[in-house]
């Protein structure tokens, strides 16, 4: 009887300490919601053709979806997931292709690789707009020009580039050094 309670004790325990870490990173940031792969290819064809020469970085990246679908297309491809069960799981699910890594981190803290070329998130209108910023410190740090592709939301203060059914495509350039 105590071995019962014990075992049904420890997976309450369990179910609970899974239910606090995807409440957090949904607070900290947007909550998990997949990509549809069809509208993702779409966007890699015609809203941002990706080349073998591009380096995807998806803050925000969930179950892998997004780079799985950037490296059929030939490029490399960073994730970057705040909740280490999310980011454990697309590790293991992705493991095999050599073209994608995935950091288990804060999405806002983290330094793009200077061959970034395009970055790619799924985050609501007030999420969006912070992590437009920082692709923007981003593009100045790294001094070259970033393409952002948000899913769903678009960044309210700037006007896309192009724009397909579901996703914006917006041209970062680095800030220009201001005159004294």
């Amino acid at each position: 009887m105590q071995v019962i309670l014990i075992f049904i004790l420890g997976v309450v325990l369990v179910v609970v300490v899974l239910a606090l870490i995807f409440l957090a990173t949904g607070i900290a940031g947007a909550p998990y919601v997949p990509s549809q792969k069809a509208q993702l290819h779409e966007t890699f064809t015609r809203l941002y053709p990706l080349k073998s020469s591009d380096l995807l970085v998806d803050l925000g990246s969930g179950d892998g979806i997004v780079l799985a679908c950037a490296a059929e297309r030939g490029a490399r491809a960073i994730g970057v997931e705040l909740n280490p069960i999310m980011a454990l799981l697309s590790r293991v699910r992705l493991r095999r292709n050599k073209k994608i890594s995935i950091k288990c981190g804060n999405m806002y803290y983290y330094r793009l690789p200077a061959e970034t070329t395009v970055v790619y998130a799924y985050a609501n209108h007030f999420v969006i707009q912070k992590l437009y910023s920082h692709v923007q410190a981003e593009a100045t740090h790294l001094g070259h020009r970033l393409y952002l592709i948000s899913n769903a939301f678009d960044c309210r203060a700037v006007k896309p580039q192009k724009r397909s059914e579901t996703h914006y495509l917006y041209r970062i350039e680095p800030a220009r050094p201001k005159k004294k």
